[in-house]
């Protein structure tokens, strides 16, 4: 199991000027106002082999600072960031691919890019959906142990997300990778079934605090 500790501190440091100013005077607010709106994120968690690590919350709740900074956590040799993985546009998505052939192709199908044309086309011609499933092929057959994923599932419909997040459960059990993504779409919890939830909900006031509890064991 490796620990994760993040501890995160963020001063409100907008510059202010013309309507920024104006806008506050409306409201009745000042510099002191602004300097009290500090965002605290503490979060601890252990996660190992075979499971997978949800942070959750609406956009703009420091989800993917979270993600950053548990990114920032693991030795470079083994971790990959799924949504920086290039979309290549002079080769086709087959050739894009590491590993034996027979595993890239049961991989690739596993992600739902069974489609034979779909293969022959350049990463770059996919559409929104193949392509984070395309980066998912790809960091898996990567070699990386940990697997970070940002805005998991936002570009899929919500049944193809919830097939995907289905398929994600089962490969992480049978591959003994860990996988850690970020979603405001809290449903794909269900088919996702991750043992770790990290909510980061921003309430109005200027605390954020991270709850963490963890999936608990069915028994009987």
């Amino acid at each position: 199991m490796k620990p994760f500790f993040i501890s995160r501190q963020i001063p409100w440091d907008q510059p202010l000027c013309g309507r920024s100013v104006e806008l506050m005077r409306l409201f009745g607010l000042d510099r002191n106002d602004l300097q009290q709106r500090i965002l605290h994120y503490d979060c601890r968690l252990s996660i190992g082999p075979g499971q997978i690590a949800l942070i959750a919350g609406p956009s703009g709740s420091g989800k993917t600072l979270l993600l950053k900074e548990s990114y920032n956590c693991v030795h470079k040799s083994q971790r990959i960031w799924i949504n920086r993985i290039p979309l290549k546009t002079s080769k086709s998505v087959i050739d894009c691919m590491q590993g034996p052939f027979d595993q890239t192709l049961r991989c690739l199908c596993r992600m739902g890019l069974a489609e034979v044309f779909t293969l022959l086309s350049s990463p770059a011609r996919l559409s929104e959906g193949q392509r984070y499933r395309y980066r998912l092929a790809r960091a898996w057959l990567s070699g990386k142990q940990y697997l970070f994923a940002d805005e998991f599932g936002s570009a899929l419909d919500e049944p193809g997300a919830a097939v995907l997040a289905a398929q994600i459960r089962r490969f992480i059990s049978q591959s003994r990778l860990i996988f850690i993504a970020a979603s405001c779409r809290e449903e794909l919890a269900e088919p996702l079934r991750p043992d770790v939830i990290i909510r980061a909900d921003r309430a109005v006031s200027c605390i954020n605090k991270t709850i963490l509890p963890t999936r608990k064991k069915k028994t009987g």
